[in-house]
C-alpha cells in the first residue's frame, strides 16, 4: 500500500492526464487584482480560469512573488480554493508604495501551461487623511487647530494649496497654514502619543471662526487624487452667564426656599466662579455661593446660593471683573451685570403629613379626637376664624360603611391627587369637557379646533358639594403666630376620614387663578391592624391592636376584589387569626402587567377589611394585598408563584437519550401537582392527552396520542424515529388543551457503534532488512471476546 504523498501525486497525474484530453484545457490564463494606482491597497488576488492546484492541499506552492518598494507591513499568502490565491497585508500599504507581482519560478499548475503576462504592477495612491482630531461633529474653539493623520508622509509644502476652511454664511475659502515648531510639538505630545510624527500634519485656519457656526475643513484633489475629503464641526457659543431661580409663577420673584443659580456656557476657573456675590440692596453681608456637589479644584460651570434666603429682599448679583474662561475668552454679556434680583415672600402652603392616604392610631374607646398634622404657611387667614367657615371639610366613613363605598372613596382621593385629568374624569359639566384651540394646518393657515380639556386636580373640589361632609373649624392664630406652623386637625371617631382644605390664596399663588385650590387626603383612624397573606390553596388573615400588637378575637374579616365585591368572610379566633381554605386570583396579575379590568377601583390588589366592636366604639381597619413596600418577597430570596391554580410538573423517563434514525424509543411519563404539602396526583380530567416532540433546529413537531390506563400514576408510549428524521436535539412536552408541560429531551444522530477491537504488535527494536518479520495480530468482539477463526489479511 503506497503512502499518502504517493496517492496525492497519482491523483494529480490523473487530473493532468484528463485535462490534456479536454479541448482548450492546455492553456491557463491568470488575472491579477489590483492593477494600476489605487487609493488604498490591502490585498492581492490571483485568479486562474481553471483549477491550478488540488483544492484543500495546504502544501500547494505559492504561484507568485509580491515585492514592494520601501517598508511595508507583514503579509501572508494562501489558496482560497483551486483557482484563487490571496496575498494579504496586515495593514493597508503606505501611500505612494509601488509593488510588483511576478509568477514564481518553478510554479507548475495542475493541468496545462500558463499563457499571457507573467508580471503585473500596482501602487497605492498619494497620502490620504485617515483620521482627524478633534473628531467630526465635535464642538470646537474659535481658533481651533486640526491634527490630520495620513497613511503616508504628506507634503507639507502643498498642504496650503490642497486644504482650506469653509464657514457657513461666508462665501469664500479661508486659507490654512501648517503649524510647526514648538506649537506642533506641544500638540503632538498631548494628543498624538504612539503615532508616527512624519504622518501627522497640524493645520490652522487663517481667520478665527464666528461663534455658534458650522465650520468645514476640506482636503482637496491633487496629483493622482480626484475627490475631496470634508469634515464638519460646530463652533462653541460665546461665553455667557445666565441667572435662574424657581418662582411661584411667571410674575413672581424668586422663591427664598429654592436655590438661586448662576451658570456659564463654558467652564470657568473655580476661584473666579466662587468670587460671585449676592449683595443685599439694603445693606448686610454679601452671600457667597457654593458648588452643587462638585469636588476638587478644576473649572466649574455653575454655582448656587444656599437656602433659605431672606424673603422679600432685593439683591444685586455681582460677578468678578475681567471674568474669563479657561481659553481666555471674556464674558460676552458682561454688560448685564451687576444684575438686580429679588426674593418674594415664602410661598403659601397647606400640606398634610401623609397624602393621599395615612393611618392614625386611636384608642379602642373613643375619648378624644385623633389629631391629623397639617403644615400651614401664609394661608391661616384663609382657614381660621369665623369668616373661614367651610374652608376645611371632612367626610367620615365609619365601620358601618360598605366595603365597596370605602373603596370608591379611596379611589377618588387617589385619582385626584396632584395630577392632571380630563375635565370629564374630573366630574365637570359636559359643556366644559372640550376647549377651542388654534393650530396651523398643512398649508400654514390657522384654524380653530375642539380638543379634550385637561384640568389640574388641585382646582377640582371633592367635598364642596357633599351634604354629608362637615366643616372643621381651626383655632384663631395667637399673637405669636409664625409664618409657618403645624396644626392638628381633630378627627372625631373611628373610621376612614376624607379631609379637604380650600384656599383662594393657594389658588392665586400656585395656580395663577382666581379660583380656589384644594388640598386633600384620606386618613384611617383606628386602633386595629389587619394583616393578610395570600396563598395558592389557602390564605391567612390576622388582626391585632396597634398599641401593643395583641390579638383581637371576634373581628369580622372580609376579602374583597378590586371592585369592592366580597369574595370571602370569616371571624378571627382567640389568637386573632382566621384561616381561609382557598386562594385568590388578582385581576391585575401579580405585577400589574395585565390591562385594567372593567370596573376595577384599585391597582393595589385585594381589599381586606376587619371590623371589631359595636356602637360608637366600632373599629374599622383594612389592608391591600399589595401593600408590601420594603418587605417584598424577592428582597429575602423567597420564591413566589402567580395565581391560585397549582403548578404541574412533568417528567419523561427514556430507555435511552441518544438514538439513530429508524430506531424506536420507549417513554414513560409522569405528571405531578405541586401543593403546600408537596407533590400530589393530578385530577384525571387534567391529565395530558398528547406527547409533542419538537425538533429544536427546525421547529418541526410530531404529536402522539397519550393514554393513562393506570390512572394519573404514569403513562407509556413509543416513537419510531422515521428514516428521514432530521438530526439534532428534540424537546418533549406533554400537552393538555393549549397548555404544554416540558418533560425532557432526546438526541438523534448518525453515529456508528464500535463492534470490533483490532490490535497489531510489532518488534520494538529497529529491524534492518530481515528475512522474516514476526507480527502479532488480534481482533476481539467488543461484547463477546476473541474471534480466533476470523479471516485476516495483512498488507505492507
Amino acid at each position: 500500500m503506497g503512502s499518502a504523498g504517493q496517492r496525492v501525486r497519482q491523483v494529480m497525474l490523473a487530473a493532468a492526464g484528463l485535462a490534456a484530453l479536454l479541448p482548450g484545457a492546455a492553456a491557463l490564463k491568470v488575472s491579477v487584482a489590483p492593477q494600476g494606482a489605487l487609493p488604498e491597497v490591502r490585498q492581492v488576488v490571483l485568479r486562474f480560469d481553471a483549477p491550478a492546484v488540488v483544492a484543500g492541499d495546504p502544501r500547494a506552492p505559492a504561484p507568485a512573488v509580491v515585492r514592494c518598494q520601501g517598508p511595508v507591513p507583514p503579509a501572508s499568502g494562501r489558496w482560497m480554493d483551486a483557482q484563487r490565491w490571496l496575498y494579504e497585508f496586515d495593514e493597508p500599504l503606505p501611500a505612494s508604495t509601488r509593488c510588483t507581482v511576478r509568477i514564481a519560478e518553478g510554479f507548475t499548475p495542475l493541468a496545462g501551461e500558463l499563457q499571457g503576462p507573467r508580471e503585473w504592477r500596482f501602487a497605492s495612491g498619494p497620502p490620504r487623511v485617515v483620521q482627524v482630531q478633534p473628531y467630526e461633529g465635535a464642538e470646537i474653539e474659535e481658533d481651533q487647530h486640526f491634527l490630520l493623520r495620513f497613511n503616508g508622509q504628506p507634503d507639507s509644502a502643498t498642504a496650503a494649496r490642497r486644504a482650506w476652511c469653509e464657514v457657513d454664511g461666508l462665501g469664500e475659502r479661508i486659507p490654512v497654514q501648517v503649524v510647526a515648531g514648538a506649537a506642533r510639538e506641544r500638540v503632538l505630545a498631548a494628543a498624538a502619543r504612539g503615532q508616527k510624527p512624519q504622518q501627522l500634519l497640524l493645520l490652522a485656519c487663517q481667520r478665527p471662526f464666528p461663534a455658534a457656526t458650522a465650520v468645514r475643513l476640506v482636503w482637496g484633489p491633487g496629483a493622482g487624487v480626484t475627490g475631496s475629503q470634508r469634515w464638519e464641526w460646530t463652533v462653541r457659543e460665546r461665553l455667557q452667564a445666565t441667572f435662574s431661580c424657581e418662582r411661584d409663577n411667571a410674575r413672581s420673584d424668586c422663591m427664598p426656599l429654592r436655590p438661586l443659580r448662576v451658570r456659564w456656557s463654558a467652564p470657568v476657573p473655580r476661584s473666579q466662579a466662587l468670587a460671585v456675590r449676592l449683595v443685599p440692596s439694603g445693606g448686610g453681608a454679601p452671600i457667597a455661593p457654593r458648588t452643587p456637589g462638585e469636588e476638587g479644584d478644576g473649572p466649574i460651570s455653575e454655582v448656587q446660593f444656599a437656602t433659605p434666603l431672606p424673603e422679600n429682599t432685593r439683591f444685586e448679583l455681582q460677578l468678578p471683573r475681567e471674568l474669563k474662561d479657561e481659553s481666555g475668552r471674556p464674558l460676552a454679556n458682561a454688560s448685564a451685570f451687576p444684575l438686580a434680583v429679588a426674593t418674594g415672600p415664602m410661598p403659601p402652603l397647606a400640606k398634610f403629613a401623609s397624602a393621599p392616604f395615612g393611618i392614625l392610631e386611636a384608642p379602642a374607646r373613643v375619648a378624644e379626637p385623633a389629631l391629623l398634622p397639617i403644615t400651614l404657611r401664609h394661608v391661616q387667614a384663609d382657614l381660621q376664624g369665623a369668616s373661614a367657615a367651610g374652608s376645611v371639610r371632612v367626610r367620615r366613613l365609619d365601620a358601618s360603611t360598605p366595603d365597596a363605598t370605602l373603596l370608591q372613596w379611596l379611589a377618588r382621593v387617589q385619582r385626584l391627587h396632584e395630577t392632571e385629568v380630563s375635565a370629564r374624569a374630573a366630574g365637570l359639566p359636559q359643556a366644559q369637557w372640550t376647549e377651542a384651540v388654534t393650530e396651523r394646518d398643512a398649508q400654514g393657515r390657522n384654524r380653530t379646533v375642539q380638543r379634550e380639556r385637561r384640568v389640574q386636580t388641585r382646582s377640582v373640589p371633592l367635598l364642596a358639594g357633599d351634604g354629608a361632609a362637615t366643616a372643621l373649624p381651626l383655632p384663631a392664630p395667637g399673637p405669636d403666630a409664625k409664618a409657618t406652623e403645624v396644626l392638628g386637625l381633630p378627627l372625631q371617631g373611628h373610621g376612614l376620614h376624607v379631609v379637604e382644605v380650600e384656599s383662594r390664596l393657594l389658588g392665586s399663588a400656585l395656580l395663577a387663578s382666581r379660583s380656589p385650590m384644594f388640598v386633600r387626603t384620606s386618613v384611617l383612624v383606628t386602633p386595629l391592624a389587619v394583616h393578610f397573606k395570600r396563598g395558592r390553596s389557602s390564605s391567612l388573615a390576622w388582626v391585632t391592636t396597634l398599641e401593643r400588637s395583641r390579638p383581637v378575637a371576634g373581628a369580622r374579616v372580609v376579602v374583597n376584589d378590586c371592585r369592592g365585591q366580597p369574595l370571602w368572610s370569616g371571624t378571627t379566633g382567640t389568637d386573632g387569626i382566621v384561616r381561609i381554605d382557598r386562594g385568590f386570583d388578582e385581576e391585575y396579575g401579580d405585577y400589574g402587567e395585565m390591562p385594567e379590568p372593567k370596573g376595577c377601583l384599585s391597582r393595589d390588589g385585594l381589599f381586606v377589611t376587619a371590623r371589631s366592636g359595636s356602637g360608637q366604639d366600632a373599629a374599622l381597619a383594612f389592608v391591600f394585598s399589595r401593600w408590601q413596600q420594603g418587605i417584598e418577597p424577592w428582597r429575602f430570596g423567597i420564591a413566589t408563584a402567580s395565581g391560585s391554580a397549582p403548578d404541574r410538573q412533568a417528567h419523561t423517563v427514556l430507555d435511552r437519550t441518544l438514538l439513530r434514525v429508524g430506531e424506536t424509543v420507549s417513554m414513560k411519563h409522569f405528571v405531578r401537582q405541586q401543593t403546600e404539602r408537596g407533590l400530589a396526583m393530578p385530577a384525571r380530567e387534567a391529565l395530558p392527552d398528547r406527547v409533542v416532540i419538537t425538533h429544536v433546529g427546525s421547529g418541526a413537531e410530531v404529536s402522539l396520542p397519550l393514554a393513562w390506563p393506570d390512572g394519573p400514576r404514569s403513562a407509556q408510549s413509543t416513537w419510531a424515529i422515521p428514516k428521514n428524521a432530521a438530526l439534532g436535539n428534540y424537546e418533549l412536552a406533554l400537552q393538555a388543551g393549549e397548555r404544554r408541560l416540558p418533560s425532557g429531551s432526546l438526541r438523534v444522530e448518525a453515529f456508528r457503534v464500535p463492534l470490533l477491537d483490532a490490535r497489531l504488535a510489532a518488534p520494538r527494536e529497529a529491524v534492518v532488512a530481515p528475512r522474516d518479520l514476526v507480527l502479532q495480530a488480534q481482533i476481539n468482539a467488543q461484547a463477546g471476546g476473541p474471534m480466533p477463526n476470523l479471516p485476516l489479511q495483512l498488507s505492507a
